[in-house]
């Protein structure tokens, strides 16, 4: 595909055409129930001569510190939930475990780009299904805003907690469509939050049914 424009530099115009380019080649997708991309080759002026365009490259770089003695502990609680666990928390944990394969997808996107941020509101609402899953949801469960507190979570956990993320999940591209372009990155922040949120509801369901046992 060879697209023709005005722009004011090489990197507009490159960015204008790919635009283009990758919006004809959502729509050719839709033909074929398939995804077909687009792959950017080169820039030209207006007299044929190759243009310089600014790539940002993604180089793959991770590390993680262990503290021995805390991942002992982990350990040790992981395997008392695993001989514990009932339907509820064996679903909410299917959730969790799901919503971290679509954030670990995410990382093998271009970070700027919108499939990433996308990926990582998907992974948002698996979080926070496998959330409202042990504390409840409006709509769904009568006793949403007593649960927490039946837990042993304090009174206030529903809505200081877990409703700013019940907001996001309803009003930012998550559970519902908008028309606003994706904030690249928006999502990781609010993912790892709503890990921290789970985990403390998690911990204090299975509290509540060992002491229920």
């Amino acid at each position: 595909m060879t697209v023709s424009l005005e722009a004011s530099d090489p990197k507009a115009a490159h960015h204008a055409a790919r635009t283009f380019a990758e919006l004809f080649a959502q729509s050719f997708s839709v033909q074929f129930g398939m995804r077909f991309t687009v792959e950017f080759l080169f820039v030209e002026d207006e007299h044929g001569v190759p243009q310089r365009v600014p790539k940002s490259v993604q180089v793959p770089f991770g590390a993680t510190w262990y503290n021995l003695s805390v991942t002992r502990d982990r350990l040790r609680i992981a395997f008392d939930w695993t001989i514990t666990a009932d339907d509820r928390s064996r679903k909410a944990m299917l959730y969790f475990d799901h919503a971290c394969l679509l954030a670990d997808f995410a990382w093998t996107l271009p970070p700027t780009g919108p499939h990433a941020t996308f990926s990582y509101a998907l992974a948002f609402l698996q979080l926070f299904k496998a959330l409202v899953a042990i504390v409840g949801e409006p709509g769904v469960d009568r006793d949403y805003q007593r649960r927490a507190a039946d837990l042993g979570l304090p009174p206030d956990f529903w809505s200081s907690r877990v409703k700013p993320l019940y907001v996001i999940r309803n009003d930012e591209d998550v559970a519902h469509y908008s028309l606003q372009e994706p904030e690249p990155g928006s999502f990781v922040g609010r993912f790892r939050e709503a890990a921290e949120v789970f985990k403390e509801a998690l911990s204090a369901y299975f509290n509540t049914t060992r002491r229920g046992r």
